[in-house]
């Protein structure tokens, strides 16, 4: 049995863990549970995914701490010895990371308990092999998902292809030190050479954790709609889109790859799709967990 749990982050974070933990549970037949999934509840699991998923603020908070602390009074390797003799084993991310990770949990008893605070535990490989397993293991609740598929149906009635641009920019302010706040103009210049490389014939979908109006966006295209519905709406209407673009956040890869939506980064204000060919599937083609 794994139980995963980690120090928090958001639904797109959690989600994000969550998809990687489960294909590697996939290829070796693990037993997982996830505690820190405070968003659970909004999605629906099948399959592979029925039941390996839970939230327990509580539990997840004691093995923080306690990690923790064996971190700061370096215990970590004493908490080994002991932890053999009853088939107990603490993982921190920080010590093995992706195949190397993989590897360790191969060479763990089926029979122990492994704990393990693995944000980010990244394994390309095996994402993109169970890639549609784990797709069709989780998805939003159906409300949110028939409700976002009723949406990119009214714009495709056009018959061109249907972009969602993820506009993000309250915590982006702040974070990192606002290297991926841009401005508005920023999303609209991107808009702008799509809609050249597809010669006008393109629907945008806006979906932004900020009001946003049709004046905002003075690009050429056959439609322009603004998403102004609860949050894992704009996640489902991401991940139905034909592409996405968007600053790097777990928020917009996660809602691609269930989409199975190739995806284009905005890294920087001058940052534009030279091709449509410049658009990846998401999750096992880059080397960093906040892309």
């Amino acid at each position: 049995m794994i139980v995963a749990y980690t120090s928090g982050g958001r639904t797109g974070n959690e989600l994000y863990m969550f998809l990687y933990l489960l294909a590697a549970a996939l290829e070796h037949h693990w037993n997982i549970r996830m505690w820190s999934f405070s968003s659970c509840h909004e999605f629906e699991f099948f399959g592979p995914g029925k039941g390996v998923c839970s939230y327990h603020p509580r539990r997840n908070k004691i093995l923080y701490d306690f990690d923790v602390f064996l971190r700061k009074y370096h215990l970590f390797r004493l908490f080994g010895f002991f932890s053999r003799l009853f088939r107990v084993h603490l993982i921190y991310n920080q010590n093995l990371r992706n195949a190397e990770l993989t590897e360790r949990l191969r060479t763990i008893s089926p029979m122990s308990l492994v704990l393990m605070n693995c944000w980010p535990f990244l394994d390309f490989d095996l994402l993109r092999k169970h890639a549609d397993e784990v797709r069709k293991a989780v998805r939003p609740k159906k409300e949110y998902w028939e409700r976002a598929a009723q949406i990119i149906e009214e714009q495709r009635r056009h018959g061109v292809p249907v972009v969602g641009v993820h506009i993000r920019r309250t915590d982006y302010a702040r974070w990192r030190g606002g290297e991926y706040f841009f401005e508005i103009s920023v999303y609209e210049r991107c808009m702008r050479k799509i809609s050249e490389l597809l010669h006008g014939e393109v629907s945008f979908v806006i979906c932004s954790d900020e009001d946003m109006t049709k004046h905002h966006f003075d690009v050429p295209c056959r439609s322009l709609y603004i998403s102004r519905n609860p949050f894992l709406v704009d996640f489902s209407l991401l991940a139905h889109c034909d592409y996405t673009i968007g600053p790097p956040s777990t928020f917009r890869l996660t809602a691609s790859f269930l989409g199975a939506t190739p995806t284009f980064r905005i890294v920087s204000a001058d940052c534009v799709p030279m091709s449509m060919d410049e658009f990846v599937m998401p999750m096992y083609t880059t080397s960093r967990p906040n892309a």
